[in-house]
């Protein structure tokens, strides 16, 4: 990945801002279109962008990037050169080590909202919509019970197929 780092509007190395993670000073990077407003994460040292919205609990790696207004929140990890950006919501014990790690379709729902699945440490995927986050056999059932026999139900389901289908072909 060709990456541009800007500190204080000059470019810099890669190894000289690891040298400046934490320190609060201001930043731009480049996450593919042009230097935007950006930090790196006190824990892991990935650059967030200034849009987006990262938990101190939460692992951002080095060369991971989380931008747009995206939200990684709880012990959420994301590594490798993971970029989860949009207006993706990685949360829970969610592991992103690249990015097909997780899914973000929308807007769906009785809201509007945008539904993220994304591969957790262990066990089922996880799907989030608004404050929302359950294993996919659970965001099923939940869904049944609140929009029975409804459009809202229908559009789901058909959502969560598709993401049971994708999962089955990127998992062997």
């Amino acid at each position: 990945m060709n990456r541009r780092i800007f500190n204080r509007g000059e470019e810099v190395r890669e190894e000289e801002m690891k040298k400046e993670i934490g320190k609060g000073k201001p930043s731009m990077f480049d996450f593919g279109s042009g230097p935007v407003p950006a930090h790196q994460h006190p824990n892991g040292g990935g650059w967030v962008a200034d849009t987006a919205r990262v938990d101190a609990s939460s692992f951002i790696d080095i060369k991971a990037q989380v931008y747009g207004e995206a939200q990684v929140s709880g012990e959420a990890q994301v590594s490798g050169e993971a970029q989860v950006f949009g207006e993706a919501q990685v949360s829970g014990k969610s592991q992103i080590r690249q990015t097909r790690d997780y899914f973000v379709l929308g807007p769906i729902g009785s809201r509007n909202d945008i539904l993220t699945a994304s591969h957790p440490l262990s066990g089922e995927w996880l799907v989030a919509t608004g404050c929302t986050c359950l294993p996919l056999s659970a965001f099923r059932e939940a869904v049944k019970k609140t929009h029975k026999g409804n459009l809202y139900e229908a559009e789901y389901l058909l959502a969560l197929d598709f993401l049971e289908k994708l999962i089955s072909l990127r998992e062997p």
